[in-house]
């Protein structure tokens, strides 16, 4: 009946008219080509018609609009866009199918949980990403994000078992996914180190770890392959947690700016 009443007033499944549908539209176009302002700007116009609309279009858009102030770096903003959408997907009025996740839900607790876990606020984090790999199948996306970030906040927290676990799970259901790719880069640690960074020619990577051993540091080069070439990772440390690596962290930048902390196996 819903749909029936939609459809005879003119709009869409989703809640919006024709032009409506059309300002969401360019924003998801402007979006996919980087256009960042041009995607607010169209998730203003549609917004600002009915800023209290709750039907799915309007929460599409007030989602993408959140990602849009996330490449801007205005993480205040993309929050409150979310917990928007999420607060009006709960609302016990809405039909829901049983037992079917919602993936705009589903794509907002994974969004909100990677800007909890960029503000070190793993509880809250985890918890959305916990909501993430219980409400879909783990083949699916975005659940490799979910349980790579899982692994990520049992490694900062000394989990390490249960960290190479969720990489594990990772491994199995999603092999082709880039997560998988990190996970693997991250599995088996026990420490933290700094990368200092990576260098193709093996004499002087060995030279500098030299004097930095002199210096005090632990140093040691280890060799990746990157895109069918060796290279050369200089890491200082090992320390048995992330704090204590981050207490170093300020030091070791005035030696190389992009210094960053990593798991040690």
């Amino acid at each position: 009946m819903t749909l029936g009443l939609l459809l005879s007033i003119g709009c869409n499944a989703d809640g919006l008219t024709a032009q409506q549908q059309a300002n969401l539209d360019n924003a998801l176009d402007a979006y996919r080509t980087n256009e960042t302002s041009t995607t607010i700007a169209q998730c203003n116009v549609l917004l600002q018609q009915e800023p209290s609309f709750t039907q799915r279009g309007f929460l599409k858009a007030r989602y993408l609009r959140a990602l849009a102030h996330i490449r801007l770096k205005n993480v205040p903003a993309a929050r409150r866009d979310i917990e928007q959408v999420l607060t009006a997907l709960d609302d016990p009025m809405k039909f829901k199918f049983p037992n079917q996740a919602d993936d705009l839900e589903v794509k907002s607790r994974d969004t909100l949980g990677e800007l909890d876990f960029q503000a070190n606020n793993f509880e809250s984090a985890k918890g959305h990403f916990e909501f993430v790999l219980k409400a879909i199948a783990p083949e699916s996306q975005p659940a490799d994000h979910a349980a790579y970030r899982m692994g990520c906040i049992a490694q900062r927290q000394g989990r390490w078992s249960q960290a190479d676990t969720y990489f594990q799970q990772l491994h199995y259901f999603n092999a082709n996914s880039p997560m998988a790719v990190e996970a693997k880069r991250r599995s088996f640690a026990k420490t933290w180190c700094v990368q200092l960074g990576l260098y193709g020619n093996y004499a002087n990577a060995t030279a500098y770890a030299a004097r930095l051993t002199q210096a005090g540091w632990k140093a040691r080069c280890v060799p990746l392959a990157r895109q069918s070439k060796s290279v050369y990772a200089l890491r200082v440390g090992q320390w048995n947690t992330y704090n204590e690596a981050k207490l170093q962290l300020p030091r070791l930048r005035t030696l190389e700016r992009d210094a960053f902390i990593l798991p040690n196996r």
